[in-house]
């Protein structure tokens, strides 16, 4: 296959040192005020921090399994990248940030080698390449740690668009398996990247010189894998019930043509750049019209001036029209619901404007000779500006209160932004800015339980109880079925002294959820409270069925059995926390103390106690009552009289706490018998 000559193509273009030097660097001076960035709350919690897929060294296996994990999408490389990530760093916010930056950093460099391989001078490849590496609409994709999937698929999707050129030049093997490879990884990056094969096509038809059938044959491996891509998305999509939004059918186009416009002026005037943009209120009225004739009336002027536009210009449009034609409303979309667009869809889009961008400096260059250095001093000026915008910008993504009040501000209407930032704030314990916020999301929905119950929340916190109980209860009144609202209101009563009033709560809470842990808990400590212990200890051992993987719930139950008169329960919770947490010595503790003093010779056992109070002690190096309390029940129940005498005034000189009995009077009742070298004996 001899391919044909192209448009000013360079063959064999050489990158050298400087692009490879400098284009990272720039990326990193744009973006190094973000080193202190950590989760802003937005699906990057979700994806990164809280993926059990990354905590687990199996996880592979879910993150390369279509529909293993539907809420999350089939990504598989960029959730490899993550789980790799997470084997070095942990959920270190900097880590992701660093990774998204060389990403970044590598798509500069190759937008760079793709402008010289398509023909563009160095200063021309260079105006491009800092256009893209620099430009603050791309923030959102490089400091939002949710975003690796864009600058991941990007970087290789303009790997695929190098290798396909070189191959369309050269026809070697070499560069089609290249080109092949790096199209399917994109694809397993981010399933997007689909649009990349029509911009291919357009490629060979307007740059390339290659049209007919016969040179689409080699674009079909990646229709065939984009085709499968998408089916998994798609089913990804129905299977998890997303919602998604789009306007009625006549509504679409005039969505999409103010869409494109929105994107075009927002790159070349990214003066007024939103982390969330305003929703649109569209109608079939004259200003609404306008967007569409205009870009109507634009396509044609293209059409009549191709030959002097050239193809290059014309494959630059298309491939930004092209890659944004999913996202800009003419499909269903669930981003759709929040913002009519966002940053962070131009990522791929935009290499077709910064091309555009050097295309432009070159034939100004071309057409005034004579003003090549002043053009050049004013490509490098819109960069170092760009660069300036993108280094204020990148602090947005800070953390979560500073990246949702910088979205309430910029769409103040946007109820999500506005209920985002209340959370934030309610966890982040600002309860007084958060409670300026929720009354009016609640007046605005008055019939949302949801919305009540974490109002709520900020009610307790800044100590507004009564008015915490009223929103916990119109909640609970609106869906009988509110785990959170029956919980919370049974937690508060609780906390109110109103233990009794709050079981029912908690037993509805139970019902709406029986796996939920939380409601097992509080109903342990509300029986423990009214004194029903067997009930106590048989909802921590739901606690502990439920939470498999922590100690402290078994410790819980070894306690309230203890009390319950239930030793050997407690024998059997300490035990399991032995087993699973070797040397301990809070459990050596425990147990030593009711195999010390439990009644029931059957499970009586003063040598093992012994043994067992002497290794906590010297864990804590004598520096812990409880433990020195144990080590003289033991010491007493192995009959060494004297040397539990002993113990005890060493315990009681540092104040035992309440660990070990039910209260200060049993305590002061121990005490006095082991003074003594008396054995304790418990039922």
């Amino acid at each position: 296959m001899n391919p044909s000559a192209g448009e000013q193509l360079a063959p064999s273009p050489r990158l050298g040192l400087a692009p490879l030097l400098g284009l990272p660097a720039l990326v990193l001076a744009c973006y190094i005020s973000g080193i202190n960035n950590t989760y802003v709350h937005w699906d990057d919690v979700y994806f990164i921090a809280d993926n059990p897929a990354l905590h687990d060294p199996a996880g592979l296996a879910t993150i390369w399994t279509p529909n293993a994990d539907p809420v999350r999408k089939f990504y598989p490389l960029t959730y490899t990248l993550y789980w790799l990530g997470f084997r070095l760093w942990g959920a270190l916010p900097v880590g992701y940030l660093a990774l998204n930056v060389a990403l970044h950093a590598t798509a500069s460099v190759l937008l760079f080698t793709l402008a010289r391989r398509l023909g563009l001078g160095p200063a021309a490849a260079w105006l491009a390449a800092g256009v893209f590496a620099t430009h603050p609409m791309h923030v959102v994709s490089v400091a939002w740690l949710a975003s690796t999937k864009n600058v991941l698929s990007a970087a290789l999707a303009l790997a695929a668009l190098n290798t396909y050129v070189a191959f369309r030049q050269t026809a070697r093997p070499r560069h089609y398996g290249a080109f092949v490879a790096f199209m399917l990884a994109a694809l397993l990056s981010k399933s997007a990247v689909i649009t990349l094969v029509a911009s291919l096509a357009l490629l060979d038809w307007l740059v390339l010189g290659k049209r007919g059938i016969r040179p689409l044959l080699a674009l079909v491996p990646a229709v065939v894998a984009a085709a499968v891509l998408a089916g998994v998305t798609a089913s990804e999509e129905w299977s998890e019930g997303s919602k998604t939004y789009a306007e009625p059918w006549p509504l679409r186009p005039l969505h999409a043509a103010w869409a494109l416009l929105l994107y075009l002026r927002e790159f070349f005037w990214p003066l007024e750049l939103r982390v969330l943009y305003p929703k649109w209120d569209i109608a079939l009225t004259w200003p609404w019209l306008t967007p569409p004739a205009i870009i109507v009336i634009a396509v044609a002027l293209l059409a009549w001036q191709r030959r002097r536009v050239g193809g290059l210009p014309l494959w630059c449009l298309a491939h930004f029209a092209v890659s944004l034609a999913p996202v800009i409303g003419l499909l269903e979309f669930g981003y759709l619901r929040y913002a009519p667009v966002s940053d962070h869809f131009i990522y791929l889009a935009s290499v077709g404007l910064a091309l555009l961008a050097g295309i432009g400096l070159e034939r100004l260059r071309a057409a005034r000779p004579e003003l090549g250095a002043v053009l050049k001093g004013l490509g490098a000026a819109c960069v170092l500006g760009l660069a300036a915008l993108t280094f204020l910008r990148v602090p947005a993504y800070r953390d979560d209160v500073t990246f949702w009040s910088r979205a309430a501000a910029d769409s103040p209407a946007s109820r999500e932004a506005r209920e985002a930032l209340a959370r934030r704030l309610t966890v982040r314990q600002q309860f007084a800015r958060a409670l300026e916020i929720w009354p009016a999301l609640v007046a605005d929905a008055p019939d949302d339980s949801g919305l009540r119950v974490a109002y709520g929340a900020a009610l307790v916190g800044a100590q507004r109880v009564s008015h915490a109980i009223e929103q916990f209860s119109a909640a609970a009144r609106l869906d009988p079925n509110n785990f959170d609202a029956h919980l919370n209101l049974g937690n508060v009563l609780m906390q109110r002294g109103r233990t009794a009033a709050a079981l029912p709560h908690l037993h509805d809470a139970l019902a709406a959820a029986p796996e939920r842990w939380e409601a097992h808990a509080l109903l342990a400590e509300a029986h423990a409270q009214l004194g029903n212990l067997a009930e106590a200890v048989t909802q921590t051992r739901e606690v502990a069925r439920l939470r498999p993987r922590e100690i402290q719930p078994l410790m819980a139950m070894a306690r309230l059995a203890r009390a319950a008169g239930q030793p050997a329960t407690a024998i059997e919770a300490c035990r399991e926390v032995l087993r699973r947490s070797p040397g301990s010595a809070e459990a050596e503790c425990a147990l030593a103390f009711v195999l010390a003093t439990t009644s029931d010779a059957a499970l009586r056992d003063p040598h093992e106690a012994l043994r067992l109070a002497q290794s906590a002690v010297a864990r804590s190096r004598r520096a812990n009552a409880d433990h020195l309390l144990a080590l003289a029940a033991a010491q007493a129940a192995a009959g060494r009289n004297a040397e539990a005498a002993q113990t005890a005034e060493e315990a009681a000189r540092l104040g035992p706490s309440l660990e070990l009995v039910a209260s200060a009077g049993e305590m002061q009742r121990v005490l006095a018998r082991l003074r003594r070298g008396e054995a304790i004996h418990q039922p």
